[in-house]
């Protein structure tokens, strides 16, 4: 492996160079050069600023590429590739993955405390590399070698450069797919931020109160000062790990792990008896007060609120509930009513409005609708198949409709994108779209609706915008693969199980993968897409209801 990245190096460095020679084009953006995305295909040709420091704060030290010495880091391209992958970081991915601050990162990349988000970069920025060179082999080994080098340097030593490199490291989890290589990777991240003390530093401490309980012992943190533009980036890093914790959660069925218990009232009425809507509302109230304080964009904080609210979904679907008792069923149908309200009451006051004020595409507001969606069919999906039934407790005749309403929401939403706006989408709504197109195969199969042999419209707008986003996203190619197996299993009378399997609606992405994967045949592309091609034929009535 190391003699074949010396190679591959050796190469880069050797046609890098010519090409410095040949090249007559101007600077892009100062230190920056031009995204990899607008650089004539085959050949790479990178013009650079004469002066690297031209038009830089001198109060912020500037570490500029020609200081970068590459026989110091063999295991990285080499920086002109590397200024091009940080342009695809800041173009495609820092909408969502608010992890580096532009600014300051691009003045000081090259600092030598900077390397391992020099292999995040690596990490994430290749998958969006459309040149032929680096070829897609070389790109492949340079991804692998900087995963291992994160994992390494995160392990051994903490930092705030190695929380925000494992931040990217547990993006790039999720995106591969629910897996326990995510689960281990989150416990990595979520425990570098424990350390480092940023729900202190971002929330806490903010809110001392007078009467708040006296700890006997308190656990260490990080004892290193954080630098200037660390302690502006902190709340950033914190919000951000916050969105990706309760998303891993919900796809794998696990509770969060960053600041479970962080949100609590701080003025309680004695007299005020919190039903579980006040409880839902306080909740969002104290969510919106402490990511105010964070300087976040509007779009941002509504991911946030919204991704409060599916945990708090994921919360309530997982607690175990005696159904045989009455008591215990009634009030059951209480929280997931004041559940239900609570996200229709959210959309209404925050992301309908915002939605209208904007005209041009938000990435991180179609990841909020599209989580929004995702987090009523799950609340909705659980009351229509429920694992158990009794007199007092049966299946919503009305919750497999909202699943449908909302199915065909998230049908609008994928048809209004446009080709150039799927690369800015991320792992997020992968799963968001997943959600959907599973509890559609789910409706179209369980008798819910009279039953046609050609595959719901729905369904296929779903799975075309699943196999858009693989080209990123190898998760979105991994559902495609499950959905495509419950469709064949759905007209094949012996594979009933795996339809069963398939339509469990307790089973979550990560444990339908456990089950279904080796069920799953790769050799059968072609199959499949015969089998497309077949049920291409107009799907059922969108105005039937289901009762």
């Amino acid at each position: 492996m190391e003699d074949s990245l010396q190679q591959i190096h050796q190469t880069l460095q050797e046609q890098s160079q010519d090409r410095k020679r040949e090249s007559t084009g101007e600077s892009y953006r100062e230190n920056c050069v031009q995204p990899a995305s607008l650089l004539p295909q085959g050949d790479v040709t990178i013009s650079l600023p004469e002066n690297p420091e031209e038009n830089c704060d001198d109060s912020i030290a500037i570490f500029p590429m020609e200081n970068f010495d590459q026989n110091d880091q063999p295991d990285l391209p080499p920086p002109q590739i590397l200024e091009a992958l940080k342009d695809m970081y800041f173009q495609h991915g820092h909408s969502w993955m608010n992890i580096l601050d532009a600014s300051q990162f691009e003045r000081n990349m090259f600092n030598p405390d900077q390397t391992i988000l020099l292999h995040a970069l690596v990490v994430f920025g290749f998958k969006y590399w459309t040149d032929s060179f680096p070829d897609s082999r070389m790109r492949q080994q340079y991804t692998d070698r900087s995963r291992e080098k994160i994992l390494s340097l995160a392990v051994n030593e903490i930092s705030f450069p190695s929380a925000q490199a494992l931040a990217f490291l547990a993006f790039d989890a999720l995106g591969q797919g629910p897996s326990s290589k995510t689960l281990n990777v989150m416990s990595l991240l979520t425990t570098a931020i424990g350390q480092l003390g940023l729900v202190r530093a971002v929330v806490e401490d903010n809110e001392r109160r007078t009467e708040s309980p006296t700890r006997m012992v308190r656990s260490q943190v990080h004892e290193c000062r954080p630098r200037e533009n660390e302690t502006v980036q902190q709340p950033c890093l914190f919000w951000t790990v916050y969105v990706l914790d309760r998303i891993i959660g919900v796809s794998h069925g696990f509770e969060c792990r960053v600041a479970p218990n962080l949100f609590r009232r701080t003025v309680v009425d004695k007299d005020e008896v919190l039903t579980p809507a006040r409880r839902v509302e306080v909740l969002i109230s104290d969510v919106r007060t402490k990511t105010g304080r964070a300087g976040l964009s509007k779009s941002f904080c509504l991911l946030v609120e919204i991704s409060t609210l599916i945990e708090r979904v994921n919360e309530f679907i997982m607690r175990p509930v005696n159904l045989r008792d009455f008591a215990q069923s009634q009030e059951w149908k209480s929280h997931f009513r004041a559940l239900d309200a609570a996200l229709c009451s959210w959309k209404e006051a925050q992301l309908a409005t915002q939605q209208e004020s904007l005209g041009e595409f938000d990435p991180v507001l179609t990841t909020c609708r599209a989580i929004f969606h995702t987090a009523i069919i799950r609340l909705q999906s659980v009351a229509a198949f429920p694992p158990k039934t009794y007199s007092h407790f049966s299946a919503s005749s009305l919750a497999p409709s909202r699943c449908e309403r909302e199915i065909q929401s998230m049908c609008r939403l994928c048809e209004s994108l446009q080709p150039s706006q799927y690369s800015s989408l991320g792992p997020l709504l992968v799963f968001a779209v997943w959600v959907a197109a599973r509890n559609m195969v789910t409706l179209w199969t369980s008798g819910w609706e009279e039953r046609t042999s050609a595959v719901p419209p729905e369904l296929t707008t779903l799975r075309e915008t699943l196999c858009t986003l693989a080209e990123y996203w190898p998760c979105a190619q991994r559902f495609t693969a499950m959905i495509d197996l419950a469709v064949d299993a759905a007209n094949q009378a012996n594979e009933l199980s795996t339809l069963a399997i398939f339509n469990d609606v307790s089973k979550t992405a990560f444990g339908l993968q456990n089950v279904l994967g080796p069920r799953i045949q790769h050799n059968q592309g072609a199959e499949m897409a015969q089998l497309w091609d077949l049920f291409s034929l107009p799907g059922i009535d969108g105005n039937n209801s289901f009762f």
